[in-house]
C-alpha cells in the first residue's frame, strides 16, 4: 500500500521535532557559562517549567478539541521557536523562569498531538499495526543523531557559546516548515530569492570602484558552479526523499548560510579602497 505524506515525513520529523537536538546536551553549561544563571536558578527554571507541565495538560486538552489535531501541533512549534529564541536574547533570570510555560505548553500540545496524527493517518489507510513500528523508529533516530552530536557539539560550544542553541533554533524550524509545509512555501521561495540583489551590491562593496566587475566576475563564478552541481545534489535528494525532503533539504542550506553570516566579522572585511564593510 502507498505511503502518505505524513507517514513518509514522520520519522524525519520526529528527528528535528522530539525535542531540543543540540540543546538538550548543552543547556545548563550555557545557561550557568553564557547567561550567568547560578545552580539555583537553573534548578528553579526546571521546577518551573516541570510545574507549568502539569498545568498545562488541561488548557492543551481544550486547543486540540478546539484547534484540531494539525493547527495544535503548528501551534506547539511555535511555541518552541519562541521559547529558543528569547533564550538566546535573555539575559535576567526573570526572563527565564517566565518563559518555562511558554515552552511547557508547546511541550503539551506537540505531545497531544504527534502520535495522535500519526495514529489517525494509518488508521485513514488501514495500516494501524505499523504504529508501533514507525513510531519508535522515529525516536530511536532522534536519540542515535543526538547521540552523534554529544561527540561534537562541546567542541563547538567551546568555540562560541551560541552556536549549539542556533543549530537547535534551525532544526526547530525546518520542525515547524514540516508540519505547515504549504503554507511556508510563498514565503520560502521570497527568502531565496530576495537576497540576490544585495549579494551583488556586497560584491561590488568588497572591490571598490577598481576591482568591482572582478569582484562580480568571482562571484557569478562561485554561483553557477553551485547552480551546475546543485541539479546532481538536489536531483538525488528528489529520487530518495520526494518534493518534502527536497524543499526541506533547501531551508536547511539556507539555515547554514544564515548562521555562517550571523558568526561572520564583519570588521574583517575590508575593501579596496580600504573602508570597512
Amino acid at each position: 500500500m502507498e505511503k502518505t505524506r505524513n507517514e513518509i515525513l514522520y520519522k524525519f520529523y520526529r528527528i528535528v521535532g522530539y525535542d531540543y537536538l543540540f540543546y538538550t546536551v548543552i543547556s545548563f553549561l550555557f545557561l550557568t557559562q553564557a547567561k550567568g544563571l547560578t545552580v539555583s536558578q537553573v534548578m528553579y527554571t526546571s521546577s518551573i517549567y516541570a510545574f507549568a507541565l502539569a498545568i498545562c495538560q488541561i488548557p492543551a486538552s481544550y486547543i486540540v478539541e478546539k484547534l484540531g489535531l494539525r493547527k495544535t501541533l503548528i501551534i506547539g512549534n511555535f511555541f518552541w521557536i519562541v521559547h529558543c529564541l528569547i533564550t538566546i536574547f535573555a539575559k535576567d533570570f526573570i526572563v527565564f523562569a517566565l518563559i518555562e510555560p511558554i515552552c511547557a505548553l508547546g511541550t503539551s500540545l506537540k505531545g497531544l498531538t504527534e502520535t495522535q496524527i500519526l495514529y489517525a493517518t494509518l488508521k485513514k489507510t488501514n495500516n494501524r499495526k505499523d504504529f508501533a513500528k514507525i513510531e519508535g523508529s522515529g525516536v530511536a533516530a532522534y536519540y542515535f543523531v543526538e547521540a552523534i552530536s554529544c561527540i561534537f557539539i562541546g567542541t563547538i560550544f567551546e568555540i562560541n557559546n551560541y552556536i549549539p542553541i542556533i543549530m537547535t533554533l534551525s532544526v526547530l524550524i525546518i520542525s515547524f516548515v514540516t508540519s505547515i509545509f504549504e503554507l511556508l512555501l510563498f514565503i520560502a521561495g521570497f527568502c531565496i530569492y530576495a537576497i540576490n540583489g544585495t549579494v551583488w551590491a556586497f560584491a561590488t562593496d568588497i572591490g571598490g570602484r577598481v576591482f568591482s566587475g572582478t569582484s562580480a566576475g568571482c562571484l557569478n563564478f562561485c554561483a553557477y558552479m553551485g547552480a551546475s552541481s546543485q541539479a546532481i545534489i538536489y536531483g538525488f535528494i528528489l529520487d530518495a526523499g520526494g518534493w518534502n525532503i527536497l524543499f526541506m533539504s533547501i531551508s536547511f542550506f539556507c539555515m547554514i548560510i544564515a548562521i555562517f553570516a550571523i558568526m561572520s566579522n564583519n570588521n574583517s572585511m575590508v575593501s579596496y579602497e580600504g573602508h570597512n564593510i
